[in-house]
């Protein structure tokens, strides 16, 4: 059984790291712990509020993201559920319980989907962050670009 803890643990470090690169990532950790009693932890400086929340700017191109957190829902959700014995109904996604049923891949159960609106919210990020370095100072220009999936 996968243990669903270590998945968002391991995942929302690796994520934030590969997007952002280890100096901007420290940068906005830095800004995230600072103790504002805020529940889920906020940043406090507008330049990673910015990139944080939700977005939608079309100059000087077209970048639309779901905020931070459903990014990191989405991958996690991903993560977590690619690998189970899974079925999507209209009710989401159920496990069957018959003994002569045959599983179904990820791609069957379309997770790939939700793997690729987080990325596409990645990607956003990743770009607003490079089209502003100057506001970006830490950006080292070492953040992973990440490709879309299809288990087709």
């Amino acid at each position: 059984m996968v243990d669903l803890e270590a998945v968002i643990n391991r995942l929302e470090e690796e994520v934030l790291q590969d997007l952002l690169g280890v100096p901007l990532y420290e940068a906005f950790l830095t800004d995230l712990d600072l103790d504002t009693g805020a529940i889920p932890k906020t940043p406090t400086e507008p330049r990673f509020l910015d990139i944080y929340d939700k977005f939608f700017e079309t100059d000087p191109q077209y970048l639309r993201s779901e905020g931070m957190i459903k990014m990191l829902q989405m991958f996690i959700w991903f993560e977590f559920t690619k690998d189970l014995p899974v079925r999507n109904t209209p009710v989401g996604l159920v496990k069957s319980a018959l003994e002569n049923s045959k599983g179904v891949s990820s791609g069957a159960a379309g997770i790939e989907k939700t793997y690729n609106r987080g990325l596409r919210t990645y990607r956003s990020i990743q770009e607003k962050v490079i089209l502003n370095q100057s506001t970006y100072s830490e950006y080292d220009n070492r953040s992973i670009y990440k490709e879309i999936i299809s288990f087709v």
